[in-house]
């Protein structure tokens, strides 16, 4: 995590040198009134209060159950996203420039080539045009979830249950505002695709609030389904207090399993076992909202660090190795470390990068990547769901999310 922040807050300086130098050498060249000292600073000390202020308040902002801190906090993410894709095209078009002036400064220049160098406004209008195509295409991209449908034959399968279908679903991120056609995606897929049962994956909601989500958790409740919904924590369950993350679920008819609500293990079936995992968030001090901090008489204390989170959410039980065992675990976390006899490790909490091109930096952190299977070991095979939400930004440019169909058939 220390290396991750590095990475991310050294990035956010280079972008903000880069985003500052390209607007202030556009707007001046397009104003040819030469280089006033004015105009640099003042534009420097905009795009630093707008990318430094919401992290200095990132806290404050996450635990805020106001609309408008809420607000405040996706305006102030959303800029920092549309700044990402300014650097980047900006950038792009900065090695433009090296390539078609490249031969001049080797002493060797074409004239073909020297036209085609773009002069600072020109970048600046590109780099707009891209940020503002992005915007729009990310923004419909995360009202409207994909379906994924995958074949699967685990050899506890029974022949009398073959075609059974799990609807798989992540990272929800249930907040005030949060778009109904995302509800709505999911609704459609129970009509069509007429699942046996519903799985979370975590996440389920988006950090701490206090009655705003009410018409959400109903809408949840009404997702009946023969054998019933499971659900996960995630580590935004975690930062929203574990007892309120709690009573959303039973609120919205949802069994949790892991170690927290000591109910680990589920049989659906004599066939089918489902075992959950919770994440490390919900064993670690709130660091967002004090007031929804563990309580002390808890029966199980918190961890005193990560590790000794980890330690305990990776505490799952051994499995007979007749029938199909699925784990379910926010985190794509330890998979090597999973008891033998289990099938299926179904994950979410990455969501694949959500957007174009940060997705780069989220999978260099990830052993495995999202919307494709993994052969753990002779048996296992692991799943990431890209998710069926977004956290933040309303965003999910080129990284779409997704509603999960898993159809087991017998061997």
């Amino acid at each position: 995590m220390t290396l991750y922040m590095f990475i991310f807050s050294t990035g956010l300086i280079c972008f903000t040198g880069l985003v500052w130098w390209h607007l202030q050498s556009g707007l001046l060249d397009c104003m040819q009134s030469g280089h006033p000292r004015v105009w640099r600073m003042a534009l420097l000390l905009a795009v630093i209060v707008l990318n430094w202020g919401p992290l200095l308040m990132g806290r404050h902002l996450f635990a805020s159950t106001s609309p408008f801190g809420r607000a405040l906090m996706v305006v102030s993410f959303s800029w920092m996203v549309l700044e990402l894709w300014f650097g980047t095209a900006a950038l792009a078009l900065d090695l433009w420039n090296l390539a078609a002036a490249l031969p001049k400064y080797i002493g060797h220049p074409v004239p073909a080539m020297a036209k085609a160098v773009l002069r600072p406004r020109n970048v600046m209008f590109l780099s707009l045009a891209f940020t503002f195509l992005a915007a729009i295409i990310g923004n419909l991209q995360a009202r409207y979830p994909r379906i994924a449908r995958y074949d699967l034959t685990p050899p506890g399968a029974p022949s009398e249950e073959n075609g059974y279908n799990i609807l798989l679903i992540s990272d929800l991120h249930l907040t005030q505002g949060k778009y109904p056609s995302i509800m709505d995606a999911v609704d459609q897929v129970l009509a069509s695709e007429k699942p046996n049962l519903i799985l979370h994956a975590g996440d389920f909601l988006d950090g701490p609030h206090h009655g705003d989500i009410e018409e959400q958790l109903q809408h949840v409740k009404s997702w009946n389904v023969p054998d019933g919904k499971y659900a996960v924590f995630g580590n935004h369950d975690g930062y929203a207090g574990w007892r309120h993350a709690q009573g959303a679920h039973e609120q919205a008819e949802v069994t949790l399993l892991g170690q927290r609500v000591k109910h680990v293990l589920a049989e659906i079936h004599p066939w089918l076992r489902l075992v959950g995992s919770d994440d490390p968030a919900c064993w670690l001090p709130n660091m967002f909202d004090k007031s929804s901090a563990k309580s002390a008489d808890d029966d199980e204390p918190n961890a005193q660090n990560i590790a000794d989170a980890w330690a305990k959410c990776c505490q799952i039980p051994d499995v007979p190795a007749d029938g199909v065992t699925i784990l379910l675990r926010h985190q794509p976390h330890d998979a090597h470390g999973v008891p033998q006899n289990y099938d299926l490790m179904l994950c979410g909490h990455t969501h694949g990068g959500q957007i174009f091109p940060f997705n780069f930096v989220v999978n260099a952190f990830h052993d495995f990547r999202t919307h494709r299977w993994y052969s753990v070991n002779s048996r296992l095979c692991i799943y990431i769901c890209r998710g069926t939400g977004f956290w933040g930004p309303p965003f999910r440019f080129l990284i779409p999310p997704e509603i999960t169909i898993i159809t087991l058939h017998s061997q």
